[in-house]
């Protein structure tokens, strides 16, 4: 059964204009056929009836009264005449039917387009697809629609109503600029979208049932997509992009908060009432309309609490955003989050449980993927006209609503909506929200038929035929009782779909739009509305007095809130108390921040962030240093220990110092006040730029500590003032720098890298010393990270560097555990020439057992005994031997790295946001990056990379790389804005202003042509030279698809990209890989045709692994190697 979703049911659903009937577009032939026969019959009927002595048959049998109310077919009911009547009456009844047969016979798929109910036919196409064929029953809790239940005696005509619905669609599809203003065709238009795309991609089997093809449903949904939403670019390419990026977005859920500065303090109270009285670590986003609506001081504050991020929401559909405003933001800003599973939450609302149980505990947003709450029962007068004007056939569920049936105005409480934007259903319905919110549309009609965007959702989803639900209560109130009426008088209250108390709007002021004096709400009762009707009574609100609900049934509908509750609506009231009018007061207290300017006044002494002051207490620190002025002032510092003062040119990476006097005296200052008063000190660990000044921290640190005691004296010297005594001897004051700079190593390491404290090493020296102490054998070697599933692989390029390229480097397996491997698969690496398993495990404590793919190889890399290692994927295949990496490599000798770019694809511009969110001060070298220039959202291709852990600068580069991909920084931040581990290198190196450059071409392909003259094959690189070097993916065309020895490619050309921008690819399929060719005449790709020997090593990799998987890595193991598994 296919199926878009399911609804509710009306038991007097007829009576109130449902659908009762389903469309099958008789002819005007075919109907005066069907009266003819109804007539004859009716009329052969009377003459039995009449004409006729009522008698038995031969056999005995009593005679079979036939009366008018028979509809039957006609040559059924010639049968059952001829064996049950005698011979005069089927004599009568046979001229009756030899009658019939003068009418024209018309073909059962014959239509006439003026009989043809457009809503009433796309009803039925969408209940259908919605998997309610069969289901009759109005009881029935999941019947949404309903247009179907009048096919409980016939089939329903699959082919012809589809075909129908598409002709329209094309016609829709050719209309390019259709009456905005007309909502009616609106809804047509929405669904015949909804109808092409749900074929095209959720439905593929009914495609040839219904007489068409991908091709002319792909030109449907583009057309219909292109005229309907222009705004989607260049944001997403296609509705079908948008949807498979919440698919497989990292960002599965969090909050989205709309403000402006008039609502600015509540949006903070309730994000600080999530955090701290609810303990929600949901990550939220607050939305606002550039800098007039939310001005930079409070965009910085938001930006300082945990795991929220301000979004400029004019960044996203820039075509449509410009005309934003009010409530005309909120549908935007949902689409526009980066989270697949969206709460929005109006800056005023409060909850009392966690708001992730809207997620997790849901049956209705688990059935339906959204979650709608009822607005209070307000208004007698008949708001659904217009509704029923522009939506004529609406659901069976919508009809039991009482927006429907007179007895509200107001259906939809808008303050917070929960939505699945990876759903087809829901994704086009949010998409119609938007549209109804859009400037065109919301002037000419929208809002002046309903009170803003309120009921646009549940509207919306009604046009798209999506079935959704709200939740059993409609709004009630939440505060105190009145003790002359027993009212209960307070915020806009809803309860969860059990009835329990979960959210209110309004804040905690007793009316937040009549007076900033207005008293603050007690919280000792809840009254809810079971009933939606007339008998509802409520007493408006005054400047002083919130709404007042009198239910229904007092008894049942008013409840005392528990202690709990009661005990976080206190809490509710003193955390605005600490807020309201002082926000900025707040922000010093708590975060230590000035937000005006930026400035570190403090470390935070409030329950999220409380920094240890022991060692802060010797030193008698205060920090006066600006965030902006600390992050220029590490920037420059470590720049200065880069080598860089007085430099210019190309041999300048960071650039900081380029035409200035270098202040040292005052950038010392800066750096040590902080790196003294917050070493010990707990962060924000998901605030990368805080991240960022640690790890800055730390390196100059232990640089200053361990290679550049050179500057211990001048250093010293120009601390006096503050943190050394000036009457000690210089032995004495150079004895206290060294012990401040030792604890500030010891602290910030620990809080750090704990793992690295932790582990056999010790000490961050230790880890290096070890490195600088290997022996010859161990300085230099290759590793690889595998478990089962890619294992031919790796054994395939391990066996591939010593047979094929005649490359003798030492090799270690990293896999996680005994089970990633197991002991046939360890036994077989191990018996290998110059090769050794690794558990990392066996380094890392518990970080360790909480890595997983991609995260292992940064700390395998930190694990391995070699001091120069070359980490590469187990599908890498190098056409050199590995080695010249090492001694070939310019930029490795150079700067201890070897980083490769990854293919040039556009796309998204999140990450580019985020990354340059914090690190303020980008360095020149990495503003040249395509990244730095959004001509691609992919910069590194880590398959390979080479570091040198003996070199400081490098090993915090590659430390920093780990923190990025430790369990709670990759779960909480870089997995959900970058594709994996790829782009935490070079982000780690400029994070911690280490100096790093990736080779010089960009990301090409390896394999044969095509016949549009493209290389098709492996993700390729070159060496520095220009020459083939690697390749990722192994030597199938896709290795995600089979392993086997089908589908091995030959290997002839190669092209790569040398301009980085505007390049054109081919997508892999299931067996073919990616394709590469230049998009423009005379634009930078170059193809080459590979020379003998490289197409040799090409052909020997090819027979290599065809040996290996022919008959099993066993086999090869034992033949190959004489080693039994």
């Amino acid at each position: 059964m296919v199926q878009l979703g399911t609804g509710d049911t009306d038991p007097d659903f007829k009576s109130k204009g449902g659908n009762n009937t389903a469309f099958t577009a008789p002819s005007r032939q075919k109907i005066l056929r069907r009266n003819a026969v109804v007539l004859l019959l009716v009329a052969v009927v009377l003459i039995v009836g009449f004409g006729a002595p009522a008698h038995t048959s031969t056999n005995g049998e009593k005679r079979v009264e036939i009366g008018p109310s028979k509809n039957a077919n006609a040559e059924l009911l010639k049968l059952k005449v001829e064996s049950q009547v005698d011979g005069a009456v089927a004599s009568a009844l046979g001229e009756v039917l030899r009658k019939l047969e003068t009418v024209d016979k018309v073909p059962d798929d014959e239509t006439e387009n003026e009989t043809i109910d457009l809503d009433k036919l796309q009803a039925n196409v969408l209940d259908h697809l919605n998997g309610e064929e069969g289901k009759w029953n109005t009881e029935d809790s999941h019947l949404f629609g309903g247009s179907l239940r009048s096919f409980q005696q016939d089939a329903f005509p699959v082919k012809s109503s589809y075909t129908q619905a598409l002709a329209h669609a094309q016609t829709h599809a050719n209309t390019a600029k259709p009456n905005a203003t007309d909502f009616r065709l609106l809804g047509q238009r929405t669904r015949s979208l909804l109808i092409a795309y749900s074929l095209l991609h959720d439905h593929p089997s009914l495609i040839p049932l219904v007489g068409t093809d991908k091709t002319k449903l792909s030109a449907i949904v583009e057309a219909l997509t292109e005229s309907q939403y222009p705004w989607l670019k260049p944001t997403f390419k296609s509705l079908r992009e948008m949807q498979l990026h919440y698919r497989n977005t990292q960002d599965k859920q969090g909050i989205v908060i709309c403000s402006g500065k008039w609502h600015f303090e509540l949006a903070v109270h309730a994000i600080t009432s999530f955090r701290r009285v609810l303990n929600s670590t949901l990550p939220i986003e607050v939305h606002y309309a550039g800098e007039k609506d939310l001005e930079p001081a409070m965009v910085r504050a938001l930006n300082q609490m945990q795991n929220v991020r301000a979004v400029n929401v004019l960044e996203a559909f820039p075509d449509e955003t410009k005309n934003w405003g009010g409530w005309s933001i909120k549908p935007f800003a949902m689409m526009a989050s980066r989270f697949r599973n969206v709460i929005f939450v109006d800056a005023d609302a409060l909850f009392f449980q966690d708001p992730e149980v809207l997620l997790s505990k849901s049956a209705i947003f688990k059935e339906y993927g959204s979650l709608f709450y009822h607005d209070r029962t307000l208004g007698r007068d008949d708001p659904a006209t217009w509704f029923k004007s522009i939506n004529p056939e609406w659901s069976h569920y919508a009809s039991t609503l009482r927006y429907m049936r007179g007895l509200s105005k107001h259906e939809m409480e808008s303050g917070v909506v929960v939505v699945d934007k990876a759903r087809t259903g829901p994704l086009h319905a949010m998409m119609l929200v938007c549209k109804l919110n859009s400037k065109v549309e919301r002037d000419a009609v929208t809002y002046r038929n309903m009170h803003g965007d309120k009921e646009t959702y549940w509207i919306a989803f009604e046009m798209a035929r999506v079935p959704y639900k709200f939740t059993p209560s409609y709004g009630g109130t939440v505060g105190y009782k009145n003790p002359d009426n027993g009212r209960v008088c307070g915020g806009l209250f809803h309860t969860d779909e059990y009835l329990k108390p979960l959210w209110w709007n309004g804040g905690v002021v007793a009316n937040k739009h009549a007076s900033q004096d207005a008293g603050f709400m007690k919280f000792e009762h809840a009254a809810f509305d079971l009933e939606g009707g007339s008998k509802i009574q409520w007493d408006w609100e005054t400047p002083t007095t919130p709404f007042c609900l009198g239910p229904t049934n007092p008894v049942r509908e008013v409840v005392a809130l528990s202690n709990d509750e009661k005990q976080m609506g206190r809490k509710f009231v003193e955390l605005y108390q600490r807020i309201k009018g002082k926000w900025k007061g707040y922000f010093r207290n708590v975060y230590g921040m000035d937000v005006d300017t930026g400035d570190i006044v403090g470390v935070g002494q409030d329950d999220e962030f409380s920094a240890s002051k022991a060692d802060s207490d010797k030193f008698e620190v205060f920090i006066s240093s600006s965030v902006d002025g600390l992050d220029l002032a590490q920037t420059q510092f470590l720049d200065y220990l880069n080598g860089e003062e007085g430099a210019s040119g190309d041999s300048v990476f960071g650039g900081s110092l380029v035409n200035i006097e270098f202040d040292l005296k005052g950038t010392w200052k800066k750096i040590h006040a902080f790196s003294l008063a917050t070493h010990s000190a707990e962060y924000n660990r998901t605030d990368f730029r805080e991240m960022g000044r640690r790890a800055r921290s730390l390196r100059i640190a232990y640089t200053l500590l361990h290679d550049r005691k050179d500057l211990h004296d001048r250093l010293s010297n120009e601390s006096i003032s503050i943190f050394i005594n000036a009457s000690d001897p210089k032995p004495k004051q150079l004895e206290v720098l060294r012990e401040q700079l030792e604890l500030i190593v010891e602290k910030l390491t620990a809080l750090m890298y704990p793992w690295l404290t932790k582990s056999r090493f010790k000490s961050l020296h230790g880890l290096q010393s070890h490195f600088r102490r290997v022996p010859k054998e161990d300085e230099v070697g290759i590793i690889l990270s595998t478990g089962r599933g890619h294992f031919e692989l790796a054994l395939h390029a391990i066996v591939s560097f010593r047979t094929v390229l005649k490359c003798d480097l030492p090799v270690e397996v990293h896999h996680m555990g005994p089970n990633d491997l197991g002991e046939e698969m360890t036994k077989a690496f191990n018996s290998l020439p110059g090769v050794k398993t690794v558990d990392v495990y066996d380094y890392w404590g518990e970080e360790a057992q909480a890595l997983g793919g991609w995260a292992i190889k940064p700390f395998a890399l930190l694990a391995s005994r070699f001091q120069k290692v070359m980490f590469i994927d187990a599908d890498a295949v190098f056409i050199q031997s590995p080695e010249v990496l090492f001694t070939k490599s310019e930029i490795f000798s150079k700067y201890g790295q070897l980083f490769y770019h990854d293919r040039t694809i556009t796309g998204h511009d999140w990450c580019y946001n985020w990354f340059n969110g914090f690190v303020p001060h980008i360095s020149k070298y990495t503003n040249s990056l395509r990244f730095q220039k959004k001509h691609t959202v992919h910069e590194q291709e880590s398959g390979v990379v080479v570091v040198d852990k003996g070199r400081t600068d490098v090993l915090h580069g590659l430390l920093t790389t780990a923190k990025m991909n430790m369990k709670y920084e990759r779960d909480g931040m870089t997995y959900k804005l970058m594709h994996g581990d790829k782009e935490s290198y070079w982000m780690s190196w400029e994070l911690a202003r280490v100096p790093y450059k990736f080779s010089i071409s960009y990301g090409g392909t390896i394999g044969y042509k095509n016949d549009k003259n493209a290389v098709c094959g492996g993700l390729f690189h070159t060496d520095e030279y220009l020459k083939p070097l690697w390749w990722n993916g192994g030597v199938l065309a896709n290795k995600h698809f089979k392993k086997s020895g089908e589908g091995i490619l030959n290997y002839e050309f190669a092209a790569f990209d040398n301009e980085g921008k505007d390049i054109e690819w081919e997508w892999e399929t299931a067996t073919t890989p990616f394709c590469l060719k230049p998009k423009f005449e005379g634009q930078k790709v170059v193809v080459s045709e590979l020379n003998d020997e490289e197409k040799r090593a090409g052909r020997e990799l090819v027979e290599l692994y065809r040996d290996i998987v022919s008959d099993g890595w066993k086999a090869f193991m034992k033949r190959k190697y004489s080693v039994v598994v």
